[in-house]
């Protein structure tokens, strides 16, 4: 054999690894993103987010009754540092927050695996309150 066809097929194996791997690095990303895709819609992965949604939603029930409660409270006697109607607001502004992070995420809650009988955006404070505050 000449010296030039062995160079030929050096380079022609050359490239087949490059294309290989090239091939082998692609197939693995399509499989990381078809795992994703499937742990996203699973069945553990709607409950865990289920669980989330409906734990924020509570907790932003809970932080708007404290408020309207805190509200409500007028003891001039005490030696608060901070009014506590604004501690539960600021407690309130946290958890909702959290809860629209979720929603925002496709990974997570989104419109495919959230809860289908809560609201996509959490309601301000003083919607919250005007709900549950007597």
């Amino acid at each position: 054999m000449s010296k030039g066809k062995i160079a030929g097929w050096v380079a022609a194996i050359i490239v087949a690894l490059i294309l290989l791997t090239v091939l082998g690095k692609a197939c693995g990303i399509i499989g990381g993103y078809a795992n994703e895709a499937a742990r996203v819609v699973s069945v553990e992965n709607k409950k865990d987010q289920n669980y989330n949604i409906i734990e924020s939603w509570e907790g932003m029930r809970v932080a708007a009754i404290n408020a309207c409660a805190a509200q409500k409270t007028t003891d001039t006697e005490s030696m608060l540092l901070e009014d506590p109607a604004f501690a539960y607001a600021a407690q309130y502004q946290k958890i909702s927050i959290e809860y629209n992070r979720r929603m925002d995420n496709i990974f997570e809650a989104n419109n495919i695996i959230r809860p289908q009988d809560y609201p996509r955006d959490a309601p301000t404070l003083q919607e919250m309150q005007e709900e549950v505050c007597p």
